[in-house]
């Protein structure tokens, strides 16, 4: 990004560049207070052209032309306590995530894929049973479906292990697959 103090002067080499890691908004920019940040950065007290701008915390971001850092969010799968102007980002537990960036409590944290257990501070320790599956966020083993190609019959997974479809059939839709009816006939 580039400005020009001088407004008579249309030659490119009248431009001046802002400092690093900023951008003028605006084509035609005629003073350096028109630089903001890049997206990942901020500059404090609202001026670029006075204050070179900061990076956000590691694992956090922010939108281009942030003033402050209370503007960086924490990144999937962190959470910053109140904020990340306060508190750096922290990781979620083992086998955990977040569902969006921006979180602030560790609560916000669930099981991954394939994973159950409670939100928050424990680590997520126990994985959907051979053949079956499980979205982000289910907090119990009767959470966990069928795998394609696999079904299980009630009342879930978590009582009868998924069994094969028979020789020739399938099944691919996700969700509860409770009956060998669910395996149809290969195309």
């Amino acid at each position: 990004g580039k400005f020009n103090i001088d407004t008579n002067s249309i030659a490119a080499s009248a431009c001046v560049a802002c400092i690093a890691n900023t951008n003028t908004a605006l084509e035609g920019a005629a003073t350096a207070s028109l630089c903001i940040s890049h997206a990942g950065y901020y500059c404090t007290e609202g001026d670029c052209a006075a204050n070179a701008p900061v990076k956000c915390p590691d694992f956090s971001d922010c939108p281009a032309g942030s003033v402050t850092k209370a503007h960086c969010i924490a990144d999937l799968n962190y959470y910053c306590t109140t904020d990340c102007a306060a508190n750096d980002p922290a990781a979620c537990p083992v086998n955990k995530v977040t569902a969006l960036v921006g979180k602030t409590d560790v609560a916000d944290c669930i099981s991954k894929e394939g994973w159950y257990c409670a939100a928050g501070a424990g680590e997520c320790t126990t994985e959907c049973p051979d053949n079956s599956e499980g979205e982000q966020g289910i907090t119990a083993i009767t959470q966990c479906t069928a795998s394609p190609g696999y079904y299980c019959t009630p009342p879930n997974c978590a009582t009868n292990a998924p069994t094969m479809c028979p020789t020739n059939t399938f099944t691919d839709t996700a969700g509860t697959r409770t009956v060998v009816a669910d395996c149809k006939a290969k195309p």
